[in-house]
């Protein structure tokens, strides 16, 4: 049992349920909405098998890695990581939503959660009814399109790392660190052009939730806490940010 759940959450099983979940985009969801969307995760899809192929060939070589027995501690470092984020969204929200939006604030907006703020962001993105769709919208939204984005920008971070020949082992590097940044920077633009984010507030904590993503992957060597930090994050938002 545990070989076959090895098996199946592996990287190369991951990519071939997100590519068998575009089919399934395209025939849940208007044309429109539907191409728009297999469009954006295939480009990252096949990006994504384009550096498991390089790793697996050692083309570039990668100190992440899938870990096996080690779900317990993943799943601690990615609910500490949603009660971190979400308190420091909070925290942040009260202080400094008023001066920093770029348009004038409603009482709603200047109150609204970080789920709130995640939810917003997808329904701009999907356009979609999502009260029709429940089952579709939690496998979809709540666990395909993170661990899609996740893998990304991790993946972004493996090659960034192996090109300038910096090692994912010291945290403490700034050239490591600065490398986080760059990639969430492109984190934060992706939600800017694409899922509709506008503000200032939610485009800072988009780039916050990629570092702490990407330090999760830096601190743990491997992938599965990053991806339950994201999936977390956007199940709640699905729950509990309408």
């Amino acid at each position: 049992m545990a070989d076959t759940i090895r098996r199946l959450t592996s990287e190369p099983s991951i990519l071939i349920i997100i590519l068998a979940s575009l089919v399934l985009f395209k025939t849940t969801f208007e044309k429109e909405v539907g191409t728009e969307l297999v469009a954006i995760y295939l480009t990252m899809t096949v990006l994504n098998v384009v550096m498991l192929f390089a790793k697996r060939e050692g083309i570039i070589n990668s100190e992440i890695k899938q870990i096996t027995g080690n779900s317990g501690q993943s799943l601690l470092y990615a609910g500490g990581a949603v009660i971190g984020f979400s308190a420091l969204y909070s925290l942040v929200n009260t202080f400094l939503r008023q001066s920093v939006l770029a348009v004038t604030s409603t009482a709603a907006s200047l109150s609204q959660s970080v789920f709130q703020s995640a939810f917003n962001g997808l329904v701009k993105f999907s356009a979609v009814d999502f009260s029709q769709l429940t089952p579709i919208k939690y496998y979809l939204f709540g666990g395909l399109i993170p661990i899609a984005e996740t893998l990304t920008i991790i993946n972004m971070l493996i090659f960034l790392a192996w090109i300038f020949d910096v090692s994912i082992n010291d945290l403490k590097n700034p050239r490591l660190l600065s490398i986080i940044a760059f990639v969430s920077v492109l984190f934060m633009v992706f939600h800017l052009k694409v899922r509709g984010i506008n503000n200032n507030l939610d485009l800072m904590m988009t780039f916050i939730f990629s570092v702490v993503s990407l330090i999760l992957v830096a601190k743990t060597k491997e992938y599965e806490s990053a991806n339950e930090f994201h999936v977390a994050t956007n199940t709640l938002a699905l729950k509990f940010g309408q």
